[in-house]
């Protein structure tokens, strides 16, 4: 394993600009490693694509199909029966306007509770999920341990951004082992 010092910028012509600050320091071209990351959600890291199994915000929407089906269902139930009552209609009109009224009240109760968590806060990071950067260019360099605080300053003076140190798999000049989604350690409070 490697020691990885990497940070985040947006165009490869501003990473440019720190490459050729570590080439002046003495780093190779086998030390450094640029590439481009997408945005969250759109790394395919599942088999289906995308950067997780389900949508976290989702998870409360079984609870909402269920709410929304016994709620709207009994009201549409009740607005059934009346309606059978008034119309001189057989049981017949009755269950179909309650399974309606259930297909209804699932849906609308699911999609209610969906995301509810990211109406409430929209601008904070949700717990329990990593911090998902923006889509940029990554270089990434490999050092010795003595080296991180030189390859931090430089990337910091070239602009780098999320400035991150990792341990990864470094072969052929490439972080082989790269994870888009993986939780970060920052280095901007590291001395």
């Amino acid at each position: 394993m490697s020691l990885i010092i990497a940070a985040r910028f947006p165009t490869f012509d501003d990473s440019g600009k720190a490459v050729a600050k570590l080439h002046s320091n003495g780093y190779t071209d086998d030390d450094i490693h640029t590439f481009y990351v997408t945005q969250a959600g759109m790394h395919d890291v599942t088999p289906i694509g995308g950067d997780e199994y389900a949508d976290p915000g989702a998870k409360e929407s079984p609870l909402g199909a269920m709410l929304g089906a016994a709620l709207l269902g009994l009201v549409f139930a009740i607005i059934g029966g009346w309606i059978a009552a008034q119309a001189g209609g057989t049981t017949f009109v009755l269950l179909v306007a309650a399974g309606i009224g259930g297909y209804i009240g699932a849906l609308v109760g699911s999609l209610w509770l969906s995301g509810r968590q990211r109406r409430r806060a929209p601008h904070r990071h949700s717990p329990g999920l990593p911090h998902q950067p923006p889509a940029g260019v990554m270089l990434a360099v490999r050092i010795k341990p003595d080296q991180e605080i030189e390859v931090r300053r430089i990337l910091t003076e070239a602009g780098g951004a999320e400035i991150e140190r990792a341990q990864g798999r470094w072969v052929d000049g490439q972080w082989q082992d790269f994870d888009p989604v993986a939780e970060t350690r920052r280095t901007e409070h590291l001395r």
